[in-house]
């Protein structure tokens, strides 16, 4: 199992629900016909909703399961911008068919930069194509979740500190990282032979989760971004909108 990373600790210890717990979840929805509304629901996994619930037991809280349905919206998404911006940068028509995100329990979609989201789009060979953006904090403790997690193959650290003593991303990383959403996400078993062409990472401009997505003048943005091209045909995700069996 690699090494923890908490080069972004500072940024996660701006949150404070759940007395000052980062506690972030995954959410999804594979539904194509939904990525067709202006806004659309992601749904908890199991896993999410079960820690979610754990954390507010030991808090005295409502449990996530009875409040879900009152805080829907903090929990969706509109993906019109995010197409726009990857049909822009590929230079083809593209059709969203599932997005995943990884949000803070009570706070969702109303802070971008604790989120990670990934958006998954199919192009007219039906191959699949992904966006990701994430804050840098948010990514570093999805990628610590994730080395800990038995059923996938991910073991690495996100971030690492180069001989100079600053803080390195590399794409390759990344990219790993990415496929493992997409496992976890989608049920999708990509490695990275199947990824034919990628993006360099790049600032991303706005605080807004589901707003226009635009590369940064400045390397000190907010979040960062991150797409690639596979081979791999897309094919429909088993009960894509899960929420409730855990």
């Amino acid at each position: 199992m690699p090494a923890e990373n908490n080069y972004f600790v500072a940024e996660r210890s701006t949150y404070s629900f759940h007395r000052g717990h980062y506690l972030s979840g995954a959410f999804v929805n594979a539904n194509p016909e939904d990525m067709n509304f202006d806004i659309f629901q992601l749904y908890p996994l199991p896993i999410t909703i079960r820690r979610f619930n754990q954390a507010r037991e030991k808090n005295g809280e409502l449990l996530f399961r009875d409040t879900f349905k009152y805080e829907a919206t903090l929990y969706s998404s509109s993906n019109k911008q995010a197409r726009l911006f990857l049909e822009q940068t590929m230079k083809k028509p593209l059709v969203v068919m599932a997005e995943g995100a990884e949000f803070l329990d009570g706070v969702g979609n109303e802070i971008a930069l604790h989120t990670v989201r990934l958006i998954e789009a199919t192009d007219s060979a039906n191959n699949l194509c992904y966006l990701l953006i994430g804050g840098r904090g948010a990514l570093e403790y999805k990628s610590n979740h994730l080395a800990t997690t038995e059923y996938l193959d991910y073991e690495q650290s996100l971030f690492e500190m180069d001989p100079q003593q600053h803080v390195v991303l590399t794409e390759e990383h990344l990219l790993a990282f990415a496929l493992t959403l997409a496992h976890e996400y989608f049920d999708r078993h990509i490695s990275a032979a199947d990824v034919v062409s990628q993006s360099t990472i790049f600032p991303v401009a706005g605080t807004s989760f589901s707003g226009p997505v635009k590369v940064a003048s400045g390397p000190d943005a907010p979040r960062i971004g991150f797409y690639f091209e596979t081979t791999h045909k897309w094919l429909p995700v088993p009960d894509p909108n899960n929420f409730g069996n855990d």
